[in-house]
């Protein structure tokens, strides 16, 4: 069993969220063991404080960070602090690349459809009692699918919506399925439909 702990990292006027999934197998199961809210305000210290102490609840987990925006100086931190993080910036774009080793520019596009595939699969469970599990339901309901002038799909939250837990929680099984899905056929609707049918399940 491997555990990945993926972090959306936000403004300080906001809150992180970071996932603990555990996975195992081929195809992998994943089960979603924490859905950890930071406190509003909490200082980037702390937070990398905080998150090297579940860090090292677990053996040999992988830490994933959404670099992009504000997460740059909380890798920076991290790193520093002795932990080799991999290190992802999404984009709109169609290329995965590594400018750097433990660093990804990944198409936010290919994060969706990696939880997509899982989903649809029946691939991913929420085990009971985790806390913040209905908060990435409705995110995951919330979700939207845009198409802009340039014919560019965007992925994010509808207004007023958030879509944190899906990051921090898709970030853990892009990694685990290593990227599974690129290129494939994606449906935001299939997507939907996969929560409401029950693909969406604890245990």
């Amino acid at each position: 069993m491997t555990i990945l702990l993926g972090w959306d990292v936000a403004q300080t006027t906001d809150s992180s969220i970071i996932a603990v999934v555990a996975y195992d197998g081929n195809p992998a199961m994943y089960w979603v063991r924490r859905i950890v809210k930071l406190p509003k305000g909490m200082s980037y210290d702390k937070q990398v404080k905080a998150v090297k102490e579940m860090f090292f609840q677990y053996q040999s987990p992988r830490l994933i960070i959404d670099r992009t925006g504000v997460g740059l100086p909380i890798c920076d931190m991290i790193v520093a602090g002795g932990l080799q993080p991999v290190q992802v910036s999404l984009t709109s774009g169609d290329l995965v690349n590594k400018p750097e080793p433990g660093k990804v520019n990944l198409p936010k596009k290919d994060m969706v459809a990696a939880i997509t595939k899982v989903i649809q699969e029946r691939r991913l469970r929420v085990v009971a009692g985790c806390e913040n599990a209905a908060l990435f339901k409705t995110e995951l309901k919330a979700f939207q699918l845009k198409v802009s002038a340039s014919g560019h799909n965007t992925y994010n939250a509808a207004p007023g919506q958030h879509d944190d837990t899906i990051t921090a929680i898709g970030l853990c099984l892009w990694y685990g399925d290593k990227g599974i899905g690129r290129g494939g056929h994606f449906s935001i609707a299939s997507f939907k439909n996969g929560v409401k049918t029950g693909e969406f399940r604890s245990s």
